[in-house]
């Protein structure tokens, strides 16, 4: 296995994180590890060998697209490819939990259930930082981004539409939405708590940045909010969570 769990100094600060294989939530006691690959997170290197043959692919494809971008390619806004990157990572970590409210409200689950296995969540932002002005502290991270649009795609349409830079990307993002049926089933399985896994796609035009995670999502769900939109923009404005 070319992949190994990484050592203590990579463990994950985010408790809303669960094991990629078993799904024991992330604890200060018991933290996390990342993959080398820095794309799943595991317990242990047991669970990490349990679930190889499943992340295998998206390991190398992650790997693959990361050595065709020059990490000190300066974008629009003024920083380096890694500069714009680590921010972006650091962002939609803070605001994992408003992702997943809001492609909650976005695919309006409580009406329509299905659509959790069918559609993804395409949430769309710009930044409001440049060369002049580089967010450090957790609070300046947190407001580096600004909300541009939230819609919601079926798979087939978002393979379609979205401008994808290479095949490679293309390759990464279908293999990851069949990562995440094949986590969604493993939810299933665990009774009736959860509803299953949804897509959430984070696109950052201007810095060519796409991130996609899974969000589990739970059978009890809150009802729509009517403005569910312009509060998730207001959050991200204010960087609260």
């Amino acid at each position: 296995m070319s992949s190994s769990v990484a050592k203590t100094s990579d463990t994950v600060d985010n408790n809303k994180r669960r094991c990629q294989h078993c799904f024991k939530r992330n604890s200060k006691k018991s933290p996390l590890l990342v993959c080398a690959c820095k794309v799943a997170f595991y317990c242990d290197k047991e669970c990490q060998k349990a679930e190889w043959k499943t992340h295998q692919k998206l390991c190398k494809l992650d790997k693959e697209i990361k050595e065709q971008i020059d990490p000190n390619t300066i974008l629009a806004n003024g920083l380096p490819v890694s500069n714009n990157h680590e921010i972006a990572k650091k962002w939609s970590q803070i605001h994992q939990t408003l992702f997943s409210v809001a492609c909650e409200m976005a695919m309006d689950l409580r009406t329509y259930p299905s659509r959790i296995d069918t559609h993804l969540c395409m949430i769309e932002v710009s930044p409001t930082f440049d060369g002049t002005k580089i967010p450090k502290s957790k609070n300046e991270i947190a407001r580096a981004f600004r909300l541009e649009s939230i819609a919601i795609l079926t798979f087939e349409d978002m393979m379609a539409t979205v401008p994808l830079a290479s095949e490679d990307l293309k390759e990464f993002l279908a293999t990851a939405l069949q990562s995440h049926r094949k986590e969604a089933e493993k939810y299933k399985g665990q009774g009736n708590k959860w509803s299953g896994v949804a897509s959430i796609i984070i696109s950052i035009p201007a810095l060519h940045d796409l991130r996609i995670m899974a969000s589990p999502q739970k059978r009890e769900l809150c009802p729509l909010m009517p403005d569910w939109e312009t509060i998730v923009g207001t959050i991200l404005e204010s960087g609260g969570v």
